[in-house]
């Protein structure tokens, strides 16, 4: 099975909580769940086909954690996102990261998507639904 064709579809209670993931493959469809009364299913999020070096799949809503130092660039977090507009998926940069300059940098070698990252040593840290904290940039 093609990774790429794997998504998650985060589940919220009726008191705006996170409450799980579903995982799903594109080819068997969504699965049969058992939910609650006042449940709410967000957008299905899709895997990038991507591992970090962990070998934990990267989803679109993931934090990730990415140290190169060929590109003299400390530990700097970026949040994993489909670009509508370039057809790939991409990263926003968090702002705990290492400067305007170095993150200019980064987003010319990364203008190609996620995939560009050959340089790059990337940890999936958590996502936005389980550590929205991360967003905010702290950890």
């Amino acid at each position: 099975m093609n990774d790429r064709l794997k998504f998650r579809t985060p589940i919220y209670g009726s008191d705006g909580q996170f409450k799980k993931f579903v995982y799903w493959e594109a080819v068997s469809g969504f699965p049969a769940i058992t939910a609650k009364k006042g449940d709410v299913f967000k957008e299905p999020e899709q895997c990038t086909g991507l591992k970090d070096r962990e070998g934990t799949l990267i989803y679109e809503g993931d934090v990730i954690k990415i140290d190169s130092s060929t590109i003299n660039v400390n530990e700097t977090e970026a949040l994993v996102f489909w670009d509508a507009c370039e057809a790939s998926f991409n990263l926003q940069w968090l702002p705990k990261g290492s400067g305007a300059q170095a993150i200019k940098r980064i987003k010319k070698l990364a203008k190609h998507g996620l995939g560009d990252t050959r340089w790059w040593e990337v940890e999936v840290i958590g996502n936005i639904h389980e550590n929205p904290e991360l967003l905010e940039g702290g950890k």
